[in-house]
């Protein structure tokens, strides 16, 4: 499921680019225990590659030049209304990734809006130079059924801290 909520007047809020595991709409209520409010985008520069991470199911998207290949499209979710707790929770799930910003072209009105991005910052030697497919990681039902249960428990340990 990927069906995002209509756009409504957020206060206080931040925009964060997902490209992998978090565009699945399970994945995101098991971690935000909602589903934002999202638009369909891509990176809007060449300079960023999406790869698979060497034994998970989720992807890593590095800069071009730390590879030997050029970029390519990262297409992904733009959530638009993460609060700062929710910000937070993100940066500890992502805490093998560094939050940056960056220019995401949103796919029905070809602008550019500003966001958030969790970029890899492990050894590349943990990277697999092939493309993640997100459609093969929602397809897959028992992948996806224990990503979401195990979402879901670091939702559960993170509230504990």
């Amino acid at each position: 499921m990927s069906t995002c909520p209509p756009m409504t007047t957020p206060t206080t809020t931040s925009k964060v680019f997902v490209y992998g595991s978090l565009r699945s709409t399970d994945v995101l209520h098991a971690i935000l225990q909602r589903t934002p409010i999202c638009a369909k985008g891509s990176l809007a520069s060449p300079a960023y590659k999406r790869v698979c991470v060497r034994d998970a199911p989720y992807p890593a998207v590095i800069r071009s030049s730390a590879t030997t290949t050029s970029g390519g499209i990262v297409d992904g979710l733009l959530l638009r209304d993460i609060t700062p707790n929710e910000l937070e929770l993100f940066d500890a799930f992502e805490d093998e990734y560094e939050r940056i910003q960056v220019d995401v072209q949103i796919a029905t009105t070809s602008t550019t809006e500003t966001a958030f991005m969790y970029l890899w910052n492990q050894p590349t030697s943990e990277l697999v130079d092939t493309p993640w497919d997100f459609e093969a990681f929602t397809s897959d039902t028992n992948l996806l059924t224990n990503y979401v249960n195990n979402s879901r428990l670091f939702r559960e340990d993170y509230e504990l801290q």
